[in-house]
């Protein structure tokens, strides 16, 4: 079906986990899900460890468009921590359709934004106008441990990041 070409990849960072989406068991990480139909999905994340009290499940919620690819890469740490990052497309108005954005947010309120080496911003950004094609993003914020990932930036799209960053003990 056309509308329902949706594609959800679920990564997590040292050691798999089991997958819940919308309260259905997937499996465990990695994983891709193709075939979603357009719209927003509730995914549990609960690492796979002999003491799962110590890494309690995450749950993220996170849309999904048609003819697009959604990424949840994060690392599940003890006591509730978690790095990492949520990728998502989602449509510009047609006005805009020739342009393409980023918009990022946190959990933590000071942090920067820098993208290709130039920094943007001190916190979250909106609908950042960016070229079309691929980007390098890296978040920094004292304390905690930076995150540094690679971005495509696709024509009448804005992409939605929200950022994990992990304290440094």
């Amino acid at each position: 079906n056309y509308y329902d070409n949706a594609v959800l990849t679920i990564n997590t960072r040292s050691g798999p986990a089991n997958i819940y989406v919308n309260g259905k068991d997937y499996g465990q990480t990695p994983l891709s899900i193709n075939n979603l139909s357009e719209g927003g999905y509730t995914v549990e994340l609960e690492k796979i460890t002999e003491s799962p009290e110590t890494y309690p499940k995450q749950s993220f919620y996170i849309e999904v468009f048609r003819n697009t690819e959604a990424i949840i890469d994060v690392e599940i740490a003890p006591d509730n921590f978690k790095s990492g990052h949520i990728l998502f497309y989602s449509p510009m108005p047609r006005t805009l359709a020739k342009e393409g954005a980023i918009s990022i947010r946190g959990e933590i309120t000071n942090y920067q934004v820098h993208i290709n080496d130039e920094t943007i911003d001190k916190n979250s950004i909106l609908s950042y106008k960016l070229e079309p094609g691929e980007h390098n993003v890296k978040i920094t914020s004292e304390g905690y441990e930076s995150l540094e990932f690679p971005v495509i930036i696709r024509e009448g799209y804005d992409l939605n990041i929200r950022i994990y960053l992990l304290p440094i003990p």
